[in-house]
């Protein structure tokens, strides 16, 4: 299910970027990786660790998502968390380090 789409213009490595992001409802094929502090994953055919992040912490300022505009719909649009049917606990993944 469409969540919602952003609008994102910003700055990486000194040149500026334009984006759409549109923002799905999905879960993970594979059910185990929920249970999991941090797990191996690929974008664009590069791997790296992901892990998983509390919703709530991303709501402190502590930690940035991006882009802006995006928690709210990770959220359900109206503020309240959204859990996949499969998680005990709102999580979202994230690569490792951030």
């Amino acid at each position: 299910m469409l969540r919602g789409v952003l609008e994102n213009l910003f700055t990486f490595d000194g040149r500026l970027g334009h984006e759409i992001v549109f923002v799905y409802e999905g879960e993970l094929v594979d059910k185990s990786l929920y249970a999991l502090d941090q797990f191996q994953a690929q974008e664009n055919g590069q791997p790296f660790m992901a892990i998983w992040l509390d919703l709530k912490e991303l709501g402190t300022g502590a930690l940035e998502l991006v882009p802006e505009g995006l928690l709210p719909l990770v959220q359900g649009g109206t503020g309240e968390e959204y859990r996949p049917s499969s998680q005990t606990s709102p999580r979202a993944a994230a690569p490792s380090g951030v």
